[in-house]
């Protein structure tokens, strides 16, 4: 498994994982001007651009513990002891893993993207690989091991191009 690290600060300390939450997002996170006028609106200033995910958490001021990217590299952005910013109430006892999804896409064209298979096969079994390191390592089972949008309803990733079955069968 190909690790390299790149530290992020948003989180808390003393993590407790009793659980495992699979997300995707983007490679690449496309903000155009309706979207930069949007995340204003909210107290935000993301200037128009294409941001990588890693960066686009950080700028929002979330976090996930590995990101696995097209090529299979796992980015590893939190330590398991610590609490990382990506499912809400489930921060405080999870381990979070983005799948990134090839490209450059908008928020409209990310959802699209996630209703097709998305992962390579390098970033399958890298994924695959960390999921089942953790299990051993936090003695988590299999039925502790969620998808994003199992755990909040307004969530749509990893969606079904994730090929979840497949991925939880070989758990």
């Amino acid at each position: 498994m190909d690790i390299v690290n790149i530290p992020s600060k948003f989180g808390r300390d003393n993590n407790k994982p009793k659980k495992i939450v699979i997300h995707a997002i983007a490679e690449f996170i496309r903000i155009d001007k309706s979207a930069s006028k949007w995340y204003a609106d909210q107290g935000k200033n993301i200037p128009v651009g294409d941001y990588y995910a890693v960066d686009w958490l950080k700028m929002l001021g979330l976090s996930a513990h590995v990101f696995v990217t097209p090529s299979g590299l796992n980015i590893v952005t939190r330590s398991d002891m610590k609490q990382s910013f990506h499912a809400g109430v489930h921060n405080k006892d999870s381990l979070g893993i983005e799948f990134m999804v090839s490209g450059v896409h908008d928020y409209g064209s990310f959802l699209n993207a996630m209703k097709y298979e998305y992962l390579t096969s390098g970033q399958y079994f890298a994924g695959l690989a960390m999921v089942k390191h953790w299990m051993d390592r936090w003695n988590i089972d299999k039925e502790n091991v969620y998808m994003h949008s199992e755990l909040d309803s307004k969530k749509h990733d990893p969606d079904v191009g994730f090929i979840n079955s497949d991925f939880l069968d070989e758990l």
